[in-house]
């Protein structure tokens, strides 16, 4: 029987760019393109890979805000929801219930 578990495959690019908006978008534009090209090259290259490993999503962004340092470990990176359940708080004034009141 065939496993059929959903796994997280991470691509990161850490870039610097020196130049303007115009290359930004440009940049932007190209690594969209080739997100959107992986599954196509598998398809292509690798069809038993490409048989067992299909990408879901891709997504790609240049935030266009000033880089502080180089990205840490993948291994570090928190996703949404991968630490358990996550219950919202009510919006009302006071302490959430079950909460003593100091």
């Amino acid at each position: 029987m065939v496993n059929k578990r959903k796994m997280r495959g991470v691509i990161v690019y850490d870039i610097e760019l020196t130049g303007g908006i115009g290359q930004a978008v440009a940049f932007d534009s190209l690594l969209a393109e080739h997100c959107r090209n992986l599954q196509k090259l598998m398809d292509e290259k690798y069809p038993e890979m490409s048989e067992v490993i299909k990408i879901e999503q891709s997504k790609s962004a240049i935030p266009l805000q000033e880089r502080r340092g180089k990205t840490g470990p993948l291994e570090q990176i928190v996703f949404r929801g991968s630490r358990g359940s996550y219950k919202k708080r009510s919006n009302k004034k006071g302490p959430p219930e079950g909460d003593p009141v100091s």
